[in-house]
């Protein structure tokens, strides 16, 4: 009678590699403090995606900055079609939130509401 099969899973290892869905549906995840110094991503088209913590420490639980294939980004979420395509994710995280990260072009899921 408790078996989610696997779902609460699923959402526990996106969380822990650094990944959030922004919104069930949407191809969009927020971008999160890993608790992983490394992962790697294999694809069955051969390519794989790498999300490296550059200063890992089990207790920074706050994302200051982020790479994206060598290019700084500077929005808190990126896109399936990204992570897809293969590359290098490189998050600096810290024990205190950077508040002037993250706060550029960010992405908020729009609703439709029912009309009468």
């Amino acid at each position: 009678m408790d078996d989610d099969a696997g779902t609460m899973s699923s959402w526990f290892v996106m969380r822990s590699i650094g990944l959030s869905p922004a919104n069930i549906g949407s191809p969009i995840y927020y971008l999160t403090a890993p608790i992983f110094e490394s992962v790697k991503l294999n694809w069955e088209n051969g390519k794989s995606f790498h999300i490296q913590v550059s200063n890992y420490n089990k207790e920074y639980f706050y994302v200051q900055s982020a790479q994206l294939n060598g290019q700084p980004i500077y929005r808190n979420w990126l896109t399936q079609e990204e992570i897809s395509k293969g590359g290098t994710l490189i998050l600096e995280t810290a024990a205190v939130p950077n508040k002037k990260w993250g706060i550029e072009n960010q992405w908020i899921s729009k609703t439709t509401e029912a009309e009468d």
